[in-house]
């Protein structure tokens, strides 16, 4: 029985091996127009280092955020999935930091996330269990759901673009980046605070970039309070805003 157990560990470790290897190359040539002047020698530096990451799937820690998953936001729910490796695994530093046995998921669940985090109730936890059973079984599909922030986002983002303003991190490297429940707007030369200052006065709220350890000047929009009868309203409101700081 522990002989079959093993050999299924092994396989399923060296699966996941072998799919980060081959995602790299697809990767690669999926970006052609930017590899395509990379030699043999490239290509084989590229795989021969990343094959100690691709190692090192056996030490990893999977976090699940409700709020990001179903958009459950309110309750700020999270799920942590550690390999048993990685729990397991006794580092010598913690045990000197913690003064405990440095065992790993021990430390971390009772020496830092205890002490950093807060208890949720019993209800809210028993109804994310419940919809990640049910997204499993594909019973709900919670990515249709919650692309209606994508929807929101590019009505809201329109509005804003046609007002003078623009999109602050509008591309991740050479791709645009897609639509969801926060976007970043800017205004001219206005700096984060100023232009969340003026905005208040036209009844838009946001939050400064600097705030969140951005370098970029301009705010952060949220889509998640708009809904269908704030469209008309929100546009009349940044084209008055608009006239008034040309």
């Amino acid at each position: 029985m522990m002989k079959a157990k093993l050999i299924f560990l092994l396989k399923y470790y060296l699966f996941w091996v072998v799919i980060s290897i081959v995602a790299k190359i697809m990767f690669l040539f999926y970006q052609w127009s930017d590899t395509t002047h990379l030699s043999a020698a490239d290509f084989w530096h590229i795989l021969a280092g990343g094959i100690r990451l691709d190692l090192s799937l056996s030490g990893y820690i999977l976090m699940l955020s409700s709020s990001k998953i179903f958009s459950y936001a309110g309750q700020r729910m999270a799920l942590a999935c550690i390999s048993d490796k990685l729990f397991d695994r006794q580092f010598p530093a913690l045990a000197e930091r913690y003064k405990d046995a440095g065992v790993f998921g021990p430390t971390l669940i009772a020496s830092i996330l205890y002490m950093i985090t807060s208890g949720c109730t019993a209800s809210t936890q028993y109804a994310y269990a419940e919809m990640l059973r049910l997204s499993t079984e594909g019973k709900i599909n919670f990515v249709e759901d919650t692309r209606e922030y994508a929807r929101r986002a590019e009505r809201m983002k329109k509005i804003f673009t046609d007002n003078g303003f623009h999109i602050v991190y509008d591309y991740d490297a050479t791709q645009v980046v897609g639509d969801g429940f926060f976007f970043t707007i800017g205004y001219g030369n206005m700096t984060g605070g100023e232009l969340l200052r003026e905005l208040l006065y036209y009844g838009v709220s946001s939050i400064s970039l600097s705030t969140t350890g951005s370098e970029q000047e301009g705010v952060r929009a949220c889509t998640s309070r708009m809904r269908d009868e704030l469209y008309p309203v929100m546009e009349e409101r940044m084209r008055a805003f608009h006239e008034d700081h040309k």
